[in-house]
């Protein structure tokens, strides 16, 4: 089992960046148990930081290791999310990206934002947040029953990267996109359909924002009025849909992946 620092140097970190070790090992060691690479025993590595803790860190940890697996995966996972906070407490997540401490160069945000319609699963919602932040986006808009960031599911998933973005709540999208336009913006909506763009062809634009809609209706009709194109993903496989925060992925990648040729290409 790897060790992500030797205990020496650990005991030379801060407290904020100890608990940034031990959140990231905890999170690497859950994905080897989950495809039963190892055994709760191996959980023990985990000893030899949390013993330099105290307050009863190395206690609990114990204590979950007699808990049957269900109960151990989601107690470690809830270890593993108080830990990522208490490094967050004094500083912005970005600082926090790399085990040095390193701050990220965020001077290449573009002006673009994800217009979310409807989505029902929080932890959609919060892998989107960490996706646009990723990417370098600007901003969340929110629409319909979509949660926003201070639902507890929204925020597991984002990893503080809500903190970084701008979040509004549209209540009026007639309103909103009309004076987003008129400004010059584009709207792209994210959806199957038989005769959109493949993500591939699709023609870049800031400032602009793209419609990502509902895990099961889709973007709304109402909304598709707004659309200067409709982007797809082909897919290839038997099921012919893909998780709306994996399409977010992929879609953000394409635009991005573009907007960096276009820029290489002008420095030239």
């Amino acid at each position: 089992m790897r060790k992500i620092f030797s205990t020496s140097k650990f005991l030379t970190f801060e407290d904020r960046k100890k608990y940034l070790v031990i959140a990231r090992e905890i999170r690497f060691l859950l994905s080897l148990f989950r495809e039963r690479d190892l055994t709760k025993q191996d959980f023990s590595i985990l000893s030899n930081y949390l013993k330099h803790l105290g307050n009863g860190f190395l206690d609990k940890l114990n204590s979950i290791l007699n808990l049957p697996d269900v109960e151990l995966l989601e107690e470690l996972d809830s270890m593993m999310v108080s830990f990522y906070k208490k490094a967050e407490r004094d500083l912005e997540y970005q600082n926090l990206l790399v085990e040095e401490d390193i701050e990220r160069d965020v001077k290449d945000r573009i002006d673009f934002y994800v217009f979310l319609d409807r989505i029902r699963s929080p932890k959609n919602v919060g892998a989107i947040y960490r996706l646009l932040d990723n990417f370098g986006g600007k901003g969340v808009l929110l629409f319909g029953y979509t949660p926003d960031s201070s639902n507890k599911g929204v925020l597991k998933t984002s990893m503080g990267a809500e903190k970084s973005l701008n979040e509004r709540r549209v209540e009026s999208p007639n309103k909103f996109f009309n004076s987003f336009k008129s400004r010059g913006g584009k709207v792209y909506i994210l959806e199957k359909v038989k005769n959109g763009i493949e993500v591939w062809d699709m023609k870049i634009h800031l400032p602009s924002i793209v419609i990502v809609g509902n895990e099961e209706l889709g973007v709304s009709s109402t909304l598709f009025k707004y659309g200067d194109e409709v982007i797809t993903i082909p897919t290839y496989g038997y099921k012919n849909s893909m998780n709306v925060s994996h399409a977010f992925a992929v879609f953000l990648y394409e635009f991005r992946r573009k907007l960096n040729f276009k820029k290489d290409l002008k420095s030239l």
